[in-house]
């Protein structure tokens, strides 16, 4: 089963190259199902807020900053262990809930945490507030 499962997978899955325009860029996210991301390590990854940004959800292992991003079940799915098998599961419960997934709503709650000028704002604080310690 598991391997019709990942020939079925795998005859979705495109190689589209590097993309370096950015509005193809974000065509291409919003196009997309899902945007998986099997990093074992990472603390903040750009690909996961753009993803979440196009209003995409995101499939990828509860770690770093992929966890600080993704609500399981509503951002997207975070999978129980850091293993092919675990990522094959969370693949396939997304696609048997796909419908349960608000992009609108995934798209306005990145929005309201990651666009620049919310960052700006937090670093503007940051460093405001340094500045009065010191």
């Amino acid at each position: 089963m598991a391997a019709l499962i990942n020939y079925q997978i795998c005859k979705i899955i495109f190689n589209l190259g590097k993309i370096h325009d950015e509005r193809l860029m974000s065509i291409i996210y919003s196009a997309a199902d899902v945007f998986v991301i099997p990093s074992l390590e990472d603390n903040l990854p750009n690909t996961v807020i753009e993803s979440l940004m196009c209003g995409t959800p995101v499939i990828g292992f509860n770690i770093g900053g992929i966890s600080d991003m993704v609500v399981h079940n509503i951002d997207g799915v975070l999978c129980e262990k850091q293993d092919a098998d675990s990522l094959l599961k969370g693949i396939t419960t997304f696609f048997d809930n796909q419908d349960s997934f608000d992009r609108n709503k995934i798209r306005e709650k990145a929005v309201k945490k990651h666009d620049e000028s919310v960052q700006a704002d937090n670093y503007i604080a940051l460093y405001e507030s340094i500045l009065k310690i010191a």
